[in-house]
C-alpha cells in the first residue's frame, strides 16, 4: 500500500544498480548494492518489488530521475575521488611535482594521466606545498582532507570516500548532476555562516559518512538519500520532494524545514527506518508542500521526529503519516489528514482540515492541546491509553452533512489495522479507503486500558444548513482487566443539532463518567437520541475508515454493567435518553 509507494522509490535505485552493465569501475557496485538493500529491508523485508501497484509509479520515477544514468555518470565522473583510473590531466605544469602516493614517490609530468586523487593531490602541493590527502598506491584517496576551490567551478559529480574529509569555504557548493559522500563534508567559513549546497539529482550521504555546517545549512536536491548523519548548528533546510532517511537529520539550535523542491511535482516524500532521527529538540521541524495542483500530497514514513513541535502544510492536498515517535506537538494545515504514530504521548495541537483527518497512536496516550476544525468531515481519534487535554472540535458544517467525532481510549492491541508496519492510510496510487479495525471484546480482556479526560473540550457537530444533518458522536473509554475504572470519561459540553436529523451521542466507558452538557434537540424530531452507559461495548467491530467516519455502531452491554457512576453536571437536551 503506502508503503510500498515508498518503496518504490528505493526499488527504481535498487534495480538500476544491480542492472548496470557498463560501469567502468565494477568494484563500486558491491558498495551500492547493500546500501539500497538494507534501506529496502529495513523498512520492509517482505516487500515485492513487482508488485503491480507500484508499476506506474517506477516508470515515472525512472524515467524523469534517471538514478542509473546518475550513478553512472558519478562513478565514471573525473572526480571519483575513490576512482584508480587515470583519466585526467594537468597541463602547463613547469616542472614534474612530486606526491606521495603510498609508500613511495609519484613525480608528475605535465600532461600526464592521473586518478582525480592524484590530480587533487598535486593541486594542494601547487597550492601550499602541503599535501593533506593520502592516497594508496592505485591512487586512490583513503584519508586526509582537502579543500572545496581546488575542485573547478562548473563540477558535474563527485564522489567522497570513507575517511577523506572535504572542507568548503564557499557559502554556496553546486554540481551540475549527483554527489555521494562516505566520508565528510565539513562548512568551514568564519565570515558566513549561510552554507548552501545544490545537487540537481541525487545526494547520497552513506553511512557513518557526515554533512555538518556551524550555521544555517540549505540542501536543495532531488532526491536526498540520507544513512549517516547530517548536522547543523541552527537552521536545516532540505528542498526535495524524495528524502529517504535511515541515519540521523539534525539540528542543535534551529528549526528543520523540509519543502518541495519540483514545481511540477506534487509529493513530498519523506521515508526512513523505525530506528531513524530527524531531530530539532529545541525547535521546529516545518514540512511544508507549496505545489499548486489541487490533489498534492505529503506522505511520511517511519523516522522518529523529536521536537518541540512538528507542523505540518499541504493546504492543496493530504497529509498521511505513519511515522515512529513523535515528541513535538502536531499542529496541521491541509486538506485532510491521517496520522498514525506509535509514540508513548502524541500531543495533537491546532488541525485546520476540509476532511477526513484521523489520529491514531498504537503506543499509548494522546493529548489535546489545540483547536481542531474539519469544515463539516469526520474526525477520530484513537489511542491505545488516555486521551485528554483541552480542546475545541468542530465538525460543523453549512453543507447537506456535518462530520461525525469518534473518541476511543485504552485499545490496547486491539487497534487491529492501525501498526506500524500495516496500512491504515490510502494508498496514494488507488486512492483506495482503507480502514482502522477495532475489535471489541465485550469485557475487560485485551485492553490496556485507558481513560478519557476533557472536561474543557467543546465538542460541536451541528448543522445550521436547511434540511442537513448533524454529525454523530461517539465516546469509548475502555478499561483493563480487573481494572474497570480505567476507562473513566469526564467530558466538556457536546453539541449535535441538525436541520433534518440531530446526532445520535453515544457515551460507553467502564469507570466514572462525568458529562458537562448535551444537545441535540433541534428544530426537527429525526434522531438526537443519546446514550450512557457504565459498560464495555459488546463484541462486535468497528472501522474507522479513511474519511474518518465509522462504519458500524458501538452498542453497551449492558447484561454486565460495571460500578461506575454516571453524572451530568449540566444538563441533556434531547427527544430520547438511554
Amino acid at each position: 500500500m503506502l508503503k510500498k509507494h515508498f518503496l518504490s522509490i528505493l526499488y527504481i535505485i535498487y534495480w538500476s544498480i544491480t542492472n548496470l552493465s557498463n560501469w567502468s569501475l565494477a568494484e563500486e557496485l558491491n558498495n551500492y548494492n547493500p546500501v539500497v538493500n538494507n534501506i529496502i529491508h529495513t523498512v520492509d523485508p517482505h516487500y515485492s518489488s513487482g508488485s503491480s501497484e507500484s508499476t506506474n509509479y517506477l516508470s515515472s520515477f525512472e524515467s524523469s530521475h534517471d538514478i542509473a544514468g546518475v550513478l553512472s555518470a558519478v562513478i565514471n565522473s573525473s572526480y571519483n575521488l575513490n576512482s584508480s583510473l587515470a583519466n585526467y590531466s594537468l597541463a602547463n605544469l613547469a616542472h614534474p611535482i612530486d606526491i606521495l602516493q603510498g609508500n613511495s614517490i609519484l613525480a608528475v609530468h605535465n600532461d600526464q594521466l592521473l586518478t582525480p586523487a592524484e590530480s587533487i593531490a598535486v593541486k594542494q602541493i601547487l597550492s601550499d606545498n602541503d599535501q593533506s590527502l593520502i592516497l594508496n598506491n592505485l591512487g586512490q584517496a583513503i584519508g586526509g582532507n582537502f579543500n572545496s576551490n581546488l575542485l573547478p567551478n562548473n563540477l558535474n559529480n563527485i564522489l567522497i570516500p570513507q575517511g577523506v574529509s572535504l572542507i568548503v569555504n564557499q557559502t554556496n557548493f553546486e554540481t551540475n548532476n549527483a554527489l555521494v559522500n562516505y566520508g565528510d563534508i565539513v562548512y568551514n567559513n568564519a565570515s558566513h555562516s549561510d552554507f548552501s549546497l545544490t545537487v540537481p539529482n541525487l545526494l547520497i550521504n552513506e553511512s557513518n559518512a557526515m554533512l555538518s555546517a556551524s550555521g544555517n545549512l540549505t540542501i536543495s536536491t532531488g532526491v536526498l538519500i540520507n544513512e549517516g548523519s547530517i548536522y547543523t548548528t541552527n537552521n536545516l533546510n532540505i528542498n526535495t520532494n524524495n528524502a529517504f532517511n535511515t541515519g540521523i537529520l539534525e539540528s542543535g539550535l534551529g528549526n528543520i524545514n523540509f519543502a518541495d523542491n519540483l514545481s511540477n511535482n506534487s509529493t513530498i516524500n519523506i521515508l526512513g527506518s523505525p530506528n531513524s532521527i530527524i531531530e530539532a529538540n529545541n525547535s521546529s521541524i516545518n514540512i511544508t508542500n507549496n505545489t499548486n495542483p489541487v490533489n498534492s500530497q505529503t506522505d511520511l514514513i517511519h523516522n522518529n521526529y523529536l521536537s518541540r513541535d512538528l507542523n505540518i502544510t499541504d493546504i492543496n492536498g493530504s497529509i498521511n503519516a505513519m511515522v515512529n515517535k513523535v515528541t513535538g506537538l502536531i499542529n496541521i494545515n491541509a486538506q485532510s489528514s491521517h496520522f498514525n504514530t506509535s509514540s508513548s504521548t502524541m500531543y495533537i495541537g491546532d488541525t485546520k482540515v476540509q476532511g477526513d483527518p484521523t489520529y491514531v497512536n498504537t503506543a499509548g496516550d494522546i493529548i489535546l492541546a489545540g483547536s481542531i476544525t474539519t469544515g463539516g468531515s469526520s474526525l477520530a481519534i484513537l489511542a491505545s491509553g488516555s486521551i485528554s487535554g483541552s480542546s475545541s472540535i468542530d465538525t460543523s458544517s453549512t453543507g447537506a452533512r456535518s462530520g461525525s467525532v469518534t473518541i476511543i481510549s485504552g485499545l490496547g492491541t486491539s487497534v487491529t489495522g492501525g501498526g506500524i508496519n500495516s496500512s491504515t492510510i490510502p494508498n496514494p496510487a488507488t486512492q483506495a479507503s482503507t480502514t482502522v479495525l477495532i475489535t471489541f471484546s465485550g469485557s475487560s480482556s485485551g485492553y490496556t486500558g485507558g481513560s478519557i479526560n476533557l472536561p474543557n473540550t467543546t465538542i460541536n457537530t451541528s448543522d445550521t444548513q436547511s434540511s442537513s444533518d448533524a454529525g454523530w458522536v461517539t465516546i469509548i473509554a475502555l478499561g483493563a482487566s480487573g481494572l474497570d475504572s480505567a476507562g473513566s470519561i469526564n467530558i466538556g459540553n457536546i453539541s449535535a443539532i441538525g436541520t433534518a436529523n440531530n446526532g445520535i451521542v453515544t457515551i460507553i466507558g467502564s469507570g466514572n463518567i462525568q458529562v458537562s452538557s448535551i444537545n441535540t434537540n433541534g428544530s426537527v424530531s429525526g434522531g438526537g437520541s443519546v446514550s450512557i452507559y457504565d459498560a464495555y461495548p459488546n463484541a462486535s467491530s468497528l472501522q474507522v475508515i479513511t474519511t474518518g467516519d465509522m462504519i458500524g455502531s458501538a452498542t453497551a452491554n449492558t447484561s454486565d454493567l460495571t460500578n461506575g457512576t454516571i453524572t451530568v453536571t449540566g444538563s441533556i437536551t434531547t427527544s430520547n435518553v438511554n
